[in-house]
């Protein structure tokens, strides 16, 4: 997307850092997690795991373009329901995330030695 294109969109934000805008467009979870649509290019370095799941699903939609991004927006902004079903299946999907950490330790755990 071109800086145009995101102003266009965030009239009020004219200034951006590349590595803002990078950590701003990547982030797919907390969207998610809010129960909105999330809306994210074809590149999804460092997440891909996550982009597939959400875009599987039905929580994320995948635009190519600027022109696609408009599209699709409106298309969102003119459905209210679609926008809701959208954000409950994200909001399932982090909801049945959750605690992935504490798992992971329990798995962990018996390999470690004893302190």
């Amino acid at each position: 997307m071109s800086q145009a294109s995101l102003f266009n969109l965030m009239p009020e934000r004219r200034t951006w850092k590349v590595s803002e805008l990078t950590t701003r467009i990547r982030e797919l979870l907390e969207p998610a997690a809010l129960g909105l649509p999330v809306l994210t290019g074809p590149s999804h370095f460092n997440g891909e795991e996550i982009a597939q799941l959400l875009l599987a699903r039905g929580a994320a939609l995948e635009v190519r373009s600027a022109q696609e991004l408009a599209a699709t927006l409106q298309r969102l902004l003119a459905a209210p329901q679609l926008r809701e079903q959208i954000g409950i299946i994200g909001k399932e999907i982090i909801a049945a995330n959750r605690g992935s950490v504490a798992r992971l330790l329990e798995l962990i755990e018996p390999s470690l030695p004893a302190a």
